[in-house]
């Protein structure tokens, strides 16, 4: 258990920005039909407890992940007071994040419809969870304070006209 700790972090937080920020360079790889032409710019909330792991998270993806590193823009933060599209970014989060819990039936429930609407329109490309198989693999893959090696994740394919109810 120690040594998953000292591996994955002791904030859920660091495995999640990574997961994240690999899963928007994926995103931006699959618009762009493979070629770099498509990328994506990180803004986090400057005010939040964990936006420094989502900093270093950054970082250590671009500088070990070049693949995804690719897809990759800049980082910055900004204060989600005063940064609209962080609003919106977080009403947006509160939805995926409600989205996976209906799916995986840890809250009872249906989608809003508005939620629906994005799904509908092709606007979202996948929410994911990470399961304990997962997890162990990380840990058996990797060092305590070593940068999560992850451009693996850049090879998934989207399978076409899928469509998942929740």
């Amino acid at each position: 258990m120690r040594m998953a700790r000292a591996i994955l972090g002791k904030s859920p937080y660091r495995l999640a920005y990574d997961f994240a920020m690999i899963n928007c360079a994926w995103a931006m790889k699959e618009l762009g039909d493979g070629g770099t032409g498509y990328g994506v710019l990180f803004v986090c909330d400057e005010h939040e407890e964990h936006s420094a792991l989502a900093q270093e998270a950054f970082k250590n993806l671009k500088e070990k992940n070049p693949n995804a590193a690719k897809y990759m823009g800049t980082f910055s933060s900004a204060d989600e007071k005063k940064c609209v599209p962080l609003q919106a970014a977080d009403a947006a989060v509160f939805e995926v994040r409600r989205a996976l819990n209906l799916a995986l039936k840890q809250w009872p429930g249906q989608l809003r419809a508005q939620f629906n609407l994005l799904a509908d329109a092709s606007a979202m490309f996948l929410i994911t969870h990470s399961t304990k198989d997962q997890l162990l693999h990380l840990v058996a893959n990797h060092k305590p304070g070593e940068p999560f090696h992850l451009d693996g994740l850049m090879d998934l394919q989207l399978i076409e006209n899928i469509k998942v109810v929740v």
